[in-house]
């Protein structure tokens, strides 16, 4: 869907786009500029040049991106990582229950709320989140479980373009119709479907079942009743979101770009928990999950609630200014001409250095030195 919101948007401005592999959704888009000339971008999904190299590898590798928030002073919830590399890991995570009391377990490196099991409070929970999180990923963390509210922000630029409110799936009761009943009627809608490229995903069943239990499934919740259905509030299982774009305090909003801006990621989805998003950070003191990489643009586009907010438009705006500034800094480097010798710190030539007086210890360590470089 994020491919389609962004060829949409590349479409109404008269840009033509070519597939160029379709198992890895990459597209290809001719972006006209200003002054008329057309410039080749490539897409994958949201994930496209506006995020560097590094920034790919802190956004896929929750781990990296814990230790990397940690080292700059960003709020991050406190986890453990059970690598598949260690020794048995059910003591260590049993403690780590004990000492929070409450916990969630989520694969390393896969994202969609695929693996994630919330609000784990017992070690036979904590077993077999264990071992369903080891189905998407050898490696697994388990992080202290939040309480607070689950929000999506968008930034591109390292400003906020949008922002929702995410709330887990749910059933609302009707006095007569069975949770599972509930749950078929809500599927049964035709915007509803598998994947990503409907408006909205499908509740699954099985993973709705194993969260809250067979006898709640065939229980009768109340007229006006609402029941939770699964502990990720993932809109890509099913879950809904809010739009709260013009509400987020601006000092979350700085917090979010400090994020984006030490991972190098011109344009990513910051994940966070806070109780209140209107209120000052300092106040709330909101945790930051994760950054993604590729952030999905439909729960911004076509929120359940809320405005719309046209992050095609914004992604592309980006993407063309950013090819416009790297033009003109180019254009200035060739204005300049080739930098003098020795005008760069550090790149004296290797005819200025001292050299070595003959025989001696100095001799001898450059020697041992080339033999550690040629082996």
């Amino acid at each position: 869907m994020s491919t389609i919101i962004l060829l949409e948007e590349a479409h109404k401005r008269g840009w033509k786009s070519k597939t160029l592999h379709l198992p890895l959704k990459v597209t290809l888009l001719y972006a006209r500029l200003p002054d008329g000339s057309i410039e080749q971008i490539i897409i994958r999904n949201s994930r496209c040049e506006a995020i560097n190299g590094v920034g790919a590898l802190v956004a896929d590798d929750k781990n990296f991106t814990l230790s990397m928030a940690k080292h700059y002073g960003l709020p991050m919830p406190v986890s453990r990582l059970l690598s598949a590399k260690s020794k048995p890991d059910a003591l260590e995570a049993t403690s780590f229950l004990d000492e929070h009391k409450m916990v969630v377990v989520k694969p390393l490196d896969q994202g969609h709320g695929d693996g994630v099991t919330a609000w784990i409070t017992d070690s036979k929970q904590l077993s077999e989140a264990i071992t369903y999180a080891r189905k998407y990923s050898s490696d697994v963390l388990i992080q202290k479980h939040h309480r607070e509210t689950d929000h999506r922000i968008l930034m591109v630029g390292y400003r906020l373009v949008a922002a929702v409110k995410r709330v887990p799936a749910s059933v609302t009761g009707d006095g007569k119709s069975t949770v599972e009943q509930l749950l078929s009627i809500k599927n049964s809608d035709p915007r509803r479907g598998e994947g990503h490229t409907s408006l909205l995903s499908t509740i699954p069943i099985d993973d709705v079942r194993k969260f809250i239990g067979d006898a709640r499934m065939a229980s009768v919740p109340a007229v006006g009743e609402v029941v939770t259905c699964l502990g990720a509030a993932n809109v890509s299982r099913g879950g809904e979101s809010h739009d709260v774009t013009d509400v987020v305090h601006p000092s979350v909003v700085e917090l979010c770009a400090k994020f984006a801006r030490v991972a190098g990621m011109g344009i990513c989805g910051c994940d966070v928990l806070c109780s209140d998003i209107t209120k000052p950070a300092s106040e709330t003191r909101p945790v930051f999950l994760e950054l993604n990489a590729g952030p999905g643009l439909r729960l911004h586009t076509y929120p359940n609630h809320g405005t719309s907010r046209n992050v095609g438009k914004a992604i592309l705006d980006y993407l063309v200014a950013s090819r416009l500034h790297a033009r003109q800094f180019t254009y200035q480097v060739q204005k300049a001409g080739p930098l003098p010798p020795g005008s760069i710190a550090g790149s004296a030539h290797a005819s200025d250095a001292p050299k070595p007086k003959s025989g001696g210890a100095s001799a001898a360590a450059a020697s041992n030195t080339d033999q550690k470089h040629s082996s």
